[in-house]
């Protein structure tokens, strides 16, 4: 589960632009990290039971505030706030996703598409969700009452061959970049920054380090700065 967050958390921050709101981006992270592959399919969105004990028993953070939450929040700083905020974003999106029968995965997925193309995230929400998302979240709260929940499950291909997947070795600059993306991914900026510098020295004119100190100085909440290294990137 560990790596499958890391995972979909770097292609989040990749894929989607800065300024995402947290809720939605650690939730969809949340859920698919408990993504179990079998021998013939996937499971996406199983039940993740001390998230699920955790908003049964601890007072629900206020759906304003819950919105709102920033990366330099204390509920993106302080480890017990941390946990309760990253319970309260898997509940909420795996109800969005898979709460009575998918009723609302089409919201959430023209939200995805709406982001993908560009649009600022609270025109997003609003185009997606409506003016209000008290109804998603009032219908949160009575999800967590329910003693059965869903979850995909999506069959595999078994007709793959390994022979047909083509491969090349990573340049050395390459190569740091993709670390200090997951160095990066791991909140482990320091050493994000050391492999970084790695890089730099292998390959000075490529891009990838512009772009990875770009998404640690948005992440630090210095967006001119950030700015400028993308733009030399």
């Amino acid at each position: 589960q560990t790596a499958y967050w890391n995972y979909v958390s770097v292609v989040f921050h990749r894929s989607l632009p800065p300024g995402t709101p947290e809720w939605y981006s650690r939730g969809v992270t949340e859920v698919l990290s408990n993504t179990i592959v079998r021998e013939k399919e996937i499971h996406v969105g199983r039940l993740m039971d001390h998230h699920l004990r955790r908003m049964r028993e601890s007072p629900h953070i206020p759906l304003a505030e819950f919105l709102a939450v920033t990366r330099g929040s204390k509920y993106l700083t302080r480890e017990a706030d941390a946990w309760q905020f990253e319970a309260q974003a898997w509940v909420f999106v795996h109800y969005l996703m898979f709460g009575n029968r998918g009723q609302h995965s089409g919201r959430v997925n023209r939200y995805n598409d709406l982001l993908l193309q560009g649009v600022a995230p609270d025109v997003a929400q609003k185009e997606a969700f409506g003016p209000d998302m008290t109804p998603y979240f009032l219908g949160m709260r009575e999800y967590l009452s329910k003693s059965i929940f869903q979850y995909s499950r999506i069959p595999t291909a078994l007709d793959l061959k390994a022979e047909g997947f083509s491969s090349r070795p990573l340049s050395p600059a390459e190569s740091t970049v993709e670390r200090a993306y997951l160095l990066a991914a791991m909140g482990r900026p320091v050493e994000s920054r050391a492999v970084l510098a790695e890089g730099s020295k292998a390959e000075p004119a490529h891009p990838g380090p512009y772009e990875v100190e770009g998404l640690l100085l948005d992440r630090e909440q210095k967006p001119a700065e950030a700015l400028a290294a993308f733009g030399k990137a």
